[in-house]
């Protein structure tokens, strides 16, 4: 009974980290990091894009041949560059409260 809860609890994380890679790749390019800017507001509320997030399965992917990044990943680029810290340090300080400074995207 647990390994089917598991396995459909697996299928629903992995088809929305899909969708949310979709939203964020489906804006023209110039409107993508305003895109993940606001993903990531809801990481303080929402446990399971948090998941996504961390997943160390999506954040050890092999890089793809079109050179698209999946949202765990392009996640960790964003706050790498922005914040200076991993999508995890990111995701932890969040949750602890802590304020994060950050370089202002226009």
């Amino acid at each position: 009974m647990r390994a089917v809860e598991n396995k459909e609890r697996s299928k629903v994380h992995y088809a929305r980290a899909r969708d949310l890679e979709h939203m964020v790749y489906s804006v023209a390019p110039s409107e993508r990091l305003g895109v993940m800017q606001q993903l990531l507001t809801y990481v303080c509320v929402d446990a399971g894009l948090r998941n996504i997030l961390c997943d160390l399965r999506l954040l050890r992917e092999p890089p793809r041949m079109s050179g698209r990044k999946n949202i765990a990943q392009a996640a960790s680029s964003y706050t790498r560059k922005f914040y200076g810290l991993s999508i995890q340090t990111y995701v932890r300080r969040v949750q602890a409260g802590d304020e994060i400074e950050g370089i202002a995207i226009t």
